[in-house]
């Protein structure tokens, strides 16, 4: 399933789960609708039950008369039962459905955003908006829906059966409807906006709640005391939520009492005017008990279960203008492709580069100018906001809205196809990627052509071996299978360095011809980096590489330094040349020079 540019509505309740789990839908419904039309058919049978019963009593007719109704009332009532476990049984297959075909459209769809989309802060609340409880959230809808629709055939069967016993009782059930319909939407809509405000709420809380539990944040949490005054956050952040939804609380109760005096009232009128119609002798005593006896049953529903369905439909609605919205957001074309097959790398250019960030007036890069060869190794130094990253994300096309021109191979980037584009890099971003997988399975998605190839299995360890980590993997319960992380009962936790290890692992293992690390080694001490980029220019020597630090160890080994201020080039050349006259460079390594000593 693909989730279409279109325009969502709460029908598409009942196509979306149709397309997840066809037979299942069909089924569900017609157990359910055949459920719904069972009491208008119990008013008859109740009504000729009570007519033969009293016929009977009254010596008028015969035993066997009262068989027919008596099996019919026995027919309901084990279909009642058994529609339960089959409706149940087919729910389930339709709520897998919608998990394997519509949540994952929902998850592909995210991931074929662009990166402008995914660093909104409003878009990606609006994806955890919809992301959250999306198989519940679609299947209550559902069953909603075909409830819906089941009550309307109910409430109709009712209103039929009045209208051939007293059509104005048929009349007033109908006026009175209007108000309870329009109460049920202006309910839903509500409840929605407010989900929608307590949704940012949510997050921040959930998020200070992460901080306040996990296993991560232990130390710190002990070391600076900080418990006490996020707990106060959290507080205040979680009154806020719990105003909201009380405010949407009060309102419904509100809202369902006006509806149920309604319902009171009116349901009064239509017994008196049956009574009226008794004495008359238009309407039969059976019919009389029966269509008040269902009465009861309609008053609950339009009361309470009708004004809820039509409230949830209303909520649905809003829920399916946000996946409008989702569905229509720009996406990068061959974002979901693998690499294609590396090619040679021959030369890399930016030609007067400029960037603003979305929604913003700062020039982030101004007139950026500089050309990379094949096969050397490049570093990016400068304060923090310079510009080091985002030339990163230029040149690996995660933003294309720029002025000037990016060439690889003398050919702009944005002439090559997505999965060209990524055959080029292996990025290592400082706030890399930590997947509770087993370890090899962390390091082989590198290459993500060749994962599984024994071939690639022997690389690893040989890269994990270049990386000092051979000893620490022998130590593991199941080696290079042990799963990381707590996902698994059986998971291994590392250590921050030894994650960082494992990424670096990860961008060696990749054949793409160009390295990019941005600030690879931010989680380690200055020795054990000095190390690791020792290890690494020998790894890399083959590769053109291009490091992003504002930690200057490393950036003596480097073939050629740009130095970044303010979005431009300051200067430029290797580290001895650099250091020879007074500037930026020599100023940031010499106040660090104490760290490498």
């Amino acid at each position: 399933m693909i989730l279409s540019k279109k325009k969502y509505t709460p029908w598409d309740n009942i196509l979306i789960p149709y397309k997840s789990s066809e037979l299942s839908t069909v089924l569900y419904s017609l157990i359910r609708l055949l459920e719904f039309i069972i009491p208008t058919i119990q008013i008859a049978v109740n009504a000729l039950f009570i007519e033969k019963a009293l016929s009977y009593l009254s010596g008028r007719s015969s035993r066997e008369e009262l068989l027919l109704p008596i099996l019919m009332l026995s027919g309901i009532i084990v279909y009642a039962r058994i529609c339960k476990v089959l409706a149940a049984l087919c729910m389930k297959h339709v709520q897998n459905g919608i998990r394997a075909q519509f949540h994952t459209a929902i998850i592909q769809k995210c991931a074929r955003l662009t990166y402008e989309s995914i660093e909104n802060e409003e878009i990606w609340e609006l994806f955890q908006r919809i992301n959250n409880k999306l198989e519940d959230r679609m299947t209550i809808g559902f069953q909603n829906s075909v409830e819906l629709i089941g009550m309307g055939v109910q409430i109709l069967g009712f209103l039929g059966a009045l209208m051939f016993s007293a059509w104005w009782a048929a009349f007033i059930v109908v006026i009175l409807s209007v108000p309870i319909m329009i109460l049920g939407i202006k309910g839903g809509q509500k409840q929605y906006e407010a989900e929608r405000e307590t949704g940012k709420y949510e997050i921040r809380y959930e998020y200070l709640s992460d901080i306040m539990t996990n296993r991560d944040s232990a130390r710190e949490r002990s070391l600076f005391h900080y418990q006490e005054r996020l707990i106060l956050q959290w507080n205040k952040l979680f009154e806020k939520v719990k105003y909201l939804q009380r405010k949407v609380t009060i309102n419904t109760m509100l809202r369902m009492k006006a509806v149920n005096l309604t319902m009171s009232l009116a349901m009064f009128m239509v017994d008196l005017i049956l009574i009226l119609a008794v004495a008359k002798g238009k309407v039969s005593v059976g019919m009389f008990i029966a269509l008040t006896q269902a009465s009861i049953g309609i008053i609950s529903i339009m009361s309470w279960e009708f004004s809820d369905r039509i409230k949830e439909f209303a909520t649905q609605r809003e829920f399916f203008k946000d996946i409008t919205h989702f569905a229509s957001l720009p996406e990068t074309e061959g974002a979901t492709s693998e690499p294609a097959p590396p090619v040679p790398l021959q030369s890399i250019e930016f030609r007067h580069v400029t960037f603003r960030y979305p929604n913003t007036e700062k020039e982030v890069l101004r007139d950026l100018c500089l050309k990379m060869e094949p096969g050397r190794h490049y570093a990016v130094v400068g304060r923090n906001g310079a510009g080091k990253t985002t030339l990163t994300k230029l040149l690996t096309g995660l933003y294309t809205d720029y002025e000037g021109e990016i060439l690889i191979n003398n050919k702009s980037i944005k002439n090559y196809a997505a999965s060209e584009l990524k055959s080029f890099f292996a990025v290592l971003f400082q706030d890399f990627s930590r997947y509770h997988i087993s370890l090899r399975d962390n390091i082989a998605i590198g290459d993500i052509r060749n994962f599984g190839n024994p071939d690639t299995d022997r690389n690893i360890e040989k890269i994990l071996d270049e990386l000092n980590m051979t000893d620490n993997i022998r130590t593991l319960p199941d080696k290079m299978n042990t799963h990381l992380g707590k996902l698994d009962e059986k998971g291994v936790d590392f250590s921050g360095g030894q994650w960082q290890r494992l990424a670096i692992a990860r961008v060696m293992l990749s054949p793409a011809p160009m390295y990019i690390l941005d600030e690879p080694t931010a989680a380690l001490d200055p020795m054990s980096e000095s190390k690791i980029y020792g290890d690494f220019e020998y790894i890399s020597r083959q590769k053109t590489t291009l490091l992003i630090t504002h930690r200057l160890g490393a950036t003596k080994t480097a073939d050629y330094i740009l130095v970044l201020d303010d979005g431009h080039i300051v200067q430029q050349g290797s580290h001895a040349t650099l250091m020879q006259y007074d500037g930026l460079y020599k100023d940031m390594y010499d106040s660090q020079r104490s760290w490498y000593q």
